[in-house]
């Protein structure tokens, strides 16, 4: 079982838990711990998702309105300065992202997204042909509608029309790629958008690093490329075991040019902590220490040098809390709990009502109590 769902379980009363229901003069109550945690702790006012929303804003108004001068512009402001957000994710990241995800952004015209986007992106590319942001922007698009037409079931759900319809939009993608590869390839976001691609089509693993390698070697520290690496080779896409994404991040750390020791350990801990969330975290999956082979030390140094680059993220804390009680390291939760300051947020623990995460707070003060009263009696 999850970690800190076994935590949530064990501190609230199970009628709370479930909302099962008592008789009304036994009727559940939170505990008075997680109620004076909740008034100690107050939400981020800024979250990262804040700072996202500012830029992709800029976006959709210019998609939107089809101004393709304000859009062009916006590409190379953002791809030019390489700024990043207080998260650390640079904005051109957050720029190209606005196109490759329907369903954090799909809030504007939801019933015509897909085609108003590939519209204008096309009348972009029309006027800027020498702009390498408006293909990749527009495969971006096309990657992303092909798995939203896929769905997110599993391979056998999937009907022959949604497969056909996958495929038609994954050879645009490809297709609107490689017709402008003299600009394209000069973008890193192209090679982590043909990582996507591969994802859909299964390409051998030695199309898969040769793509790596061209990202790396024009944003060395671009972590999204390893991401979608290691997220081809998991064993529900084209890998073979569990330990194959990890030995191949551990070995392309070892390489990786232009950059430090510091930043191969943070690049591990952020590739480490998004395979956690997608493939590892729940109750029936496997364990990523065990399966894997993940080094927990190295974990929590590329995690320390990353929340201390960026101390003003709110998700960084919140989610190596969650991963650092995954591998019972009670410490080390606690002094990223420390480091939280009290402000927490919300999104990534379910919603301001929730109260796994005050659950882990009062475990945490609960095992430095008793730790404390232990080492008094053997004094």
């Amino acid at each position: 079982m999850h970690l800190t769902r076994h935590l949530y379980l064990r501190i609230l009363p199970i009628a709370f838990l479930f909302g099962c229901e008592k008789p009304a003069q036994e009727e559940a109550a939170e505990p008075e711990q997680i109620t004076g945690l909740r008034a100690e702790w107050k939400f981020v006012e800024k979250q990262d998702r804040d700072h996202h929303k500012v830029v992709a804003d800029n976006v959709f108004d210019a998609v939107f309105d089809g101004k393709i001068d304000d859009l062009e512009q916006l590409s190379q402001d953002y791809r030019a300065g390489k700024k990043r957000l207080p998260s650390g994710e640079w904005e051109f990241d957050i720029f190209y992202g606005v196109f490759a995800n329907y369903s954090d952004w799909n809030q504007r015209d939801p019933e015509r997204y897909f085609e108003t986007l590939e519209k204008t992106l096309q009348e972009w590319i029309e006027k800027y042909p020498e702009s390498p942001a408006a293909p990749i922007s527009l495969a971006a698009l096309y990657t992303d509608w092909a798995w939203h037409e896929r769905s997110s079931r599993w391979a056998s759900e999937v009907s022959e029309a949604q497969w056909q319809r996958f495929g038609e939009l994954i050879t645009k993608s490809f297709t609107t790629l490689d017709d402008h590869r003299d600009v394209t390839k000069l973008d890193p976001y192209c090679h982590r958008t043909l990582l996507r691609i591969s994802l859909g089509t299964g390409w051998p693993m030695s199309k898969v690093d040769a793509i790596f390698a061209e990202g790396v070697e024009l944003a060395p520290d671009f972590w999204e490329l390893y991401f979608g690496a290691t997220y081809f080779q998991l064993p529900r896409w084209h890998g073979e075991n569990h330990q194959q994404w990890h030995n191949w991040l551990e070995n392309k750390l070892a390489q990786a040019p232009r950059i430090d020791d510091a930043m191969r350990d943070e690049i591990y801990a952020r590739v480490v902590l998004s395979m956690f969330k997608v493939a590892y975290e729940e109750e029936d999956e496997p364990d990523i220490f065990q399966a894997c082979g993940v080094d927990w030390d190295r974990v929590k140094r590329g995690a320390d040098q990353w929340m201390a680059a960026y101390p003003e993220a709110s998700r960084i804390p919140s989610r190596f809390l969650m991963i650092s009680m995954h591998a019972g390291d009670f410490d080390h939760a606690r002094s990223i709990a420390e480091r939280m300051n009290h402000r927490y947020d919300g999104r990534e623990w379910w919603g301001k009502e929730d109260p796994e995460f005050f659950a882990i707070l009062a475990f945490l003060e609960e095992q430095e109590a008793e730790s404390n009263e232990n080492s008094s009696e053997a004094e």
